[in-house]
C-alpha cells in the first residue's frame, strides 16, 4: 500500500472531557449520532445532532444547560427521538482532528460516553494523529477498517460483465455458465469477455489483499 494511499480506520474514543457531549455517560439507554459539523471561528463548532431513547427529554434538558453548550435549537421532537441544533466549545481533543487533517465520516455515534465513527487518513495523517491525541492525554482505539466503502471503482462494461456474471452462474458452484455463454448474451467476444473478468478479479483480490 502506497505511503499517502488513504485508509478507514474505526475510531473509538472517551467522549472530550467538559464536553456536552459526556452527558451520555448518565445517559446509558439513549444513542446520539452528530449528523453534520462544522467549525465556527477558533473557539467553537456546529453540529447538526439526533438523539434516540429512553430519558432523551432530559439529556436534551441539560445539554440545554451545559457550560459547554453556547447556542441550542431544537429542530424536531417526536416521542422517542429529537434532532437539534447546537453551538458549542471546541474542546481538547478536537484541535486533534483538525490539526492532523483527518476525514471524519458522519455520522459519529456516542454512547455510554464513548465516541465511535470512521475516519479516513493516510499514513503520514494518521501519524500526526495518534501522536496528538497521545500528546493531549486521550486513549483511543484506531483500527483499520475492515470494509471500505468507495474503494473499488469498476468501469461501466466491467460492472455489466460482473453483474451478468453472476445472474447467469458464472461463479456458482457447480459453474452454471461459461465465458462463451456470457459472450453470446452480452454481444461480445469470447476473448474480449475472458480479458474483462481476469482484469475484474484481479481488482477485487488486490483490493481485499490491501485490506487484510
Amino acid at each position: 500500500m502506497p505511503p499517502h494511499e488513504p485508509m478507514f480506520y474505526s475510531l473509538k474514543m472517551p467522549a472530550p472531557k467538559g464536553c456536552w457531549t459526556s452527558l451520555t455517560a448518565k445517559y446509558p439507554k439513549i444513542e446520539v449520532f452528530i449528523n453534520s459539523f462544522t467549525w465556527h471561528g477558533f473557539s467553537h463548532y456546529n453540529a447538526h445532532v439526533s438523539v434516540r431513547g429512553e430519558g432523551f427529554k432530559d439529556f436534551l434538558k441539560e445539554v440545554f444547560l451545559h457550560k459547554s453548550v453556547k447556542h441550542m435549537t431544537i429542530i424536531k421532537k417526536l416521542k422517542d427521538s429529537a434532532a437539534f441544533y447546537v453551538r458549542a466549545k471546541r474542546i481538547v481533543p478536537l484541535p486533534a482532528f483538525y490539526i492532523s487533517g483527518v476525514i471524519i465520516e458522519m455520522p459519529v455515534k456516542i454512547k455510554k460516553g464513548i465516541v465511535s465513527g470512521t475516519i479516513i487518513a493516510d499514513s503520514k495523517t494518521k501519524k500526526t494523529f495518534l501522536k496528538l491525541m497521545d500528546i493531549m492525554g486521550y486513549d483511543i482505539e484506531l483500527l483499520r477498517a475492515q470494509e471500505q466503502r468507495n474503494t473499488i471503482i469498476l468501469p461501466k462494461k466491467y460492472k455489466e460483465v460482473l453483474k451478468e456474471a453472476l445472474r447467469m452462474g458464472y461463479y456458482s458452484i457447480p459453474r452454471k455458465a461459461t465465458q462463451k455463454d456470457l459472450a453470446k448474451k452480452l454481444g461480445m467476444s469470447k476473448s474480449n469477455i475472458s480479458k474483462i473478468l481476469m482484469e475484474i478479479e484481479s481488482i477485487i483480490m488486490y483490493d481485499y489483499l490491501d485490506r487484510v
